[in-house]
C-alpha cells in the first residue's frame, strides 16, 4: 500500500502556517514555554485549531517548527548568494557572517535563554533544541562544502568540521549576548571573527589527506 504524499502548502497556507510560528515565537518569549498555551498562540496568529493540529499537531511541534525556522532562515541567506563564493574560505566566511548575526538578533538569543531556564522541568526541550539547532547548522554547511569539487572529505568528516566551524564562530560573541541582552558586537568584529576562523577551517579542509 503506498502512502499519498502530504500536499504542499499553497501561498495562503504557507502564510498561515508561518504567522502561526511568529506567533509561537511571541509567546514562547513572553510568557515562557509552561505558561504558553495553544489558545493564546491561535488568538495572536489569527489562524484555526485545526490548522495548528494538522501542521504542528501540538506545544512541542510548534517549539520545533519555530527552531527549525530560525536555522533556516540563516541557510536561505547563504543559499541565495552560493553561486558568488568562488573559494571554500568565502564560502565559509559568508555562511559565518549570516550564522552569527543571526545568533545574536534578540528573538534567537531569548530562545536561548528560554531553553536554558525551562529544560530543567522540560528536558525535551533542550533535547530538541539541541538536535535542531546546531545538528541542522552543521548539517546545511558540509552540504554546501559537499558540492565543491575541490574538497576531498566525505559528508560525516565536513559535518564534524562545521560543527567545529561554527562552535569556533561563537566563542567571542555568545556567552556575552547571553548574559548581556545589550550587548551587540560591531560588524566590523564580526567580520575580524568570520574571516579567522574560515582561514583556519578552510586551509585545513584544503590540506591533502597525507598532511591532515
Amino acid at each position: 500500500m503506498e502512502h499519498k504524499k502530504k500536499p504542499k502548502l499553497t501561498k495562503k497556507g504557507h502564510q498561515r502556517t508561518q504567522a502561526m510560528i511568529n506567533a509561537a515565537i511571541d509567546c514562547f518569549l513572553t510568557y515562557g514555554y509552561e505558561k504558553t498555551s495553544l489558545d493564546m498562540i491561535i488568538e495572536k496568529s489569527g489562524g484555526s485549531r485545526s490548522t495548528l493540529y494538522h501542521h504542528f499537531k501540538n506545544k512541542e511541534g510548534l517549539f520545533s517548527a519555530v527552531i527549525k525556522s530560525l536555522i533556516d532562515d540563516i541557510f536561505i541567506k547563504v543559499k541565495s548568494n552560493i553561486l558568488e563564493y568562488k573559494t571554500v574560505h568565502q564560502l565559509l566566511e559568508h555562511f559565518g557572517f549570516s550564522f552569527i548575526n543571526k545568533l545574536l538578533e534578540p528573538k534567537t538569543m531569548g530562545l536561548y535563554r528560554l531553553v536554558i531556564a525551562e529544560s530543567v522541568h522540560f528536558p525535551m526541550l533542550g533535547q530538541l533544541f539541541n538536535q535542531l539547532a546546531p545538528e541542522n547548522s552543521y548539517k546545511y554547511l558540509a552540504q554546501e562544502l559537499e558540492k565543491r569539487e575541490d574538497i576531498n572529505l566525505n559528508f560525516e568528516q565536513l559535518r564534524y568540521i562545521a560543527g567545529f566551524f561554527l562552535e569556533m564562530l561563537k566563542t567571542n560573541f555568545f556567552m556575552k549576548a547571553l548574559v548581556t541582552p545589550d550587548y551587540s558586537p560591531t560588524n566590523e568584529e564580526i567580520q575580524q571573527q568570520c574571516q579567522l576562523c574560515a582561514l583556519i577551517i578552510g586551509d585545513y579542509i584544503l590540506l591533502d589527506k597525507e598532511e591532515r
